[in-house]
């Protein structure tokens, strides 16, 4: 089974009341475009901005069940659910097993960005992904528009 892994790009916001998270796959060939509403971006632009935030219940309560467990939080599980909506999950491993606690995106990322975990996912996320267009391409203008921008 293929597993990429993800790295935090940037947090875009959105004139229509959400934002989209940019996560580049590892090594740099694709993109995987993230839409967060804006309850669950808050937690993340926090963090990135180097802002200790308030977790939500959900998150803190996984945070508690790790300690109780004596674990650690391993890293982020991405994968795409019904829909085509992408589902997070916070993969615990303790002694004894591991475990994955299902978790919205923007309390996986938050906590991703504040204790450094890395991001994974599988190959559900194939279609959804982006290819990292090359810096060498060739830029082909509509017509007209070359003619338009030069008039500028």
């Amino acid at each position: 089974m293929t597993t990429y892994q993800f790295l935090i790009a940037g947090l875009e916001p959105s004139p229509y009341g959400f934002a989209v998270l940019m996560l580049q796959c590892v090594p740099h060939t694709h993109t995987l475009r993230i839409r967060l509403g804006a309850v669950d971006a808050q937690p993340l632009a926090s963090e990135l901005a180097g802002i200790q935030t308030v977790r939500s219940r959900m998150a803190m309560t996984v945070w508690h069940v790790v300690e109780r467990l004596d674990g650690h939080i391993a890293h982020i599980w991405l994968h795409r659910g019904a829909g085509n909506l992408i589902e997070a999950e916070v993969v615990v491993e303790t002694s004894l097993e591991q475990v994955s606690i299902p978790v919205t995106c923007g309390d996986a990322f938050a906590l991703a960005v504040a204790h450094k975990l890395p991001i994974f996912g599988d190959a559900t996320l194939d279609s959804l992904m982006l290819p990292v267009a090359s810096e060498e391409a060739d830029v082909v203008l509509p017509s007209g528009l070359e003619t338009f921008l030069s008039s500028l």
